[in-house]
């Protein structure tokens, strides 16, 4: 998901065209949930019996303190986050957390006796497809998601026609 989003930021600035946009766009959404899905597993694979919830808690505050830095940032010193330099770095930064992963031991599956684990397969997966619901929820969080999308861009682009500055965009996605 990282290695895509790193692809995708890096092309973005060659582009033309709405077709190619809302391809690229796609592609960015894929990327952005693989590694989100991605990140979300890592935590429960390394997390110890019984304590999934507490250790995910303790790792994703950091997301949110990150986003809160990046946004105060941008209030500070808005002429950091011009286009040119976005998306110079941008693919820079999905590049090092897709090789930071490469760093992440791989937790070991106890095998005894009666029980053993295997990991499963990527396309695997797709048998949950038949499972009761799944459809339904997965056309629910692509909804969910598509609307918390499409109203942050949204913000934007009104916070724009208001003639709001920079650091005022930054200010509101903050709060």
């Amino acid at each position: 998901g990282s290695l895509t989003m790193a692809l995708a930021y890096a092309v973005f600035p060659l582009l033309q065209g709405f077709p190619a946009f809302v391809l690229l766009y796609l592609l960015t959404g894929l990327g952005q949930y693989t590694a989100l899905t991605t990140s979300s597993a890592l935590v429960l694979d390394s997390s110890p019996p019984g304590a999934a919830a507490q250790t995910f808690a303790g790792l994703r505050i950091w997301g949110s303190l990150g986003f809160v830095v990046m946004m105060t940032l941008g209030w500070a010193a808005p002429r950091i986050f011009t286009t040119a330099l976005l998306f110079k770095i941008t693919p820079l930064v999905f590049l090092a957390a897709a090789l930071s992963v490469l760093a992440l031991p791989e937790p070991l599956l106890e095998r005894d006796s009666t029980t053993y684990m295997r990991r499963a397969l990527p396309w695997e997966g797709l048998a949950l497809l038949k499972e009761p619901g799944i459809p339904v929820l997965l056309v629910v969080v692509f909804l969910l998601h598509g609307t918390l999308q499409g109203a942050s861009s949204s913000l934007v682009l009104w916070m724009n026609s208001l003639n709001a500055g920079q650091r005022i965009v930054h200010l509101a996605f903050m709060v």
